[in-house]
């Protein structure tokens, strides 16, 4: 079982609210969603949502369970979007390093359907309108060593071998996960924030 928080705004109104999907850091390994719940409240101050998402963490599960749980979390909001006044045409993601992949991955393979999983409300589309990402691996060829991969960190997020997911060679795989190769005219509007 995966559990998200929910923040909303303290205004009462009746208006749906747009709605931030706040995903974690941590190496696609560690930490928890209550790390960036100071960010999923500041967005309910702001008058947003902010739904701050658990997913299987690479000990638990490699890739692409994270995504998958990612897309889980969106199908929820908009099976639940009238139970807690959110607008179900108005979702997007943000997150920090490993959070900023998923967000930006999530965002990017909407037509993906082998990503899709098996985390419930299959009728309702995973697609998202908005991804702010800081410090994301976007090109995982680029960041990686695929020759000494191994050694990474990068490799708890796949497993061992690379290769069960797709059935073919480590880059194919490495090229397959990272968001540019999926970037499209159709993509959502997507904001990447990196820094020194």
């Amino acid at each position: 079982s995966l559990l998200l928080d929910l923040y909303l705004p303290d205004e009462k109104g009746s208006d749906p609210l747009p709605v931030i999907i706040v995903i974690r850091g941590g190496d696609w390994r560690r930490g928890g969603k209550d790390g960036f719940g100071p960010m999923s409240a500041a967005l309910a101050k702001r008058g947003l949502a902010a739904a701050c998402i658990e997913y299987r963490a690479s000990g638990e599960d490699i890739f692409p369970a994270a995504v998958e749980d990612t897309k889980a979390a969106v199908r929820w909001l908009r099976a639940n979007g009238g139970r807690y006044r959110i607008a179900r045409d108005a979702i997007g993601a943000i997150g920090g390093s490993a959070g900023a992949h998923l967000a930006t991955y999530l965002g990017v393979t909407s037509a993906v359907a082998k990503l899709e999983g098996k985390g419930g409300n299959p009728n309702y589309s995973s697609a998202i309108s908005a991804i702010a990402a800081f410090a994301t691996p976007a090109d995982l060829l680029a960041v990686s060593d695929v020759t000494s991969i191994q050694d990474r960190l990068i490799m708890y997020f796949f497993g061992n071998p690379l290769v069960e997911f797709l059935g073919s060679d480590d880059r194919d795989l490495l090229q397959f996960a990272s968001p540019i190769t999926h970037v499209t005219e159709d993509a959502p509007a997507l904001l990447l924030i990196h820094s020194e």
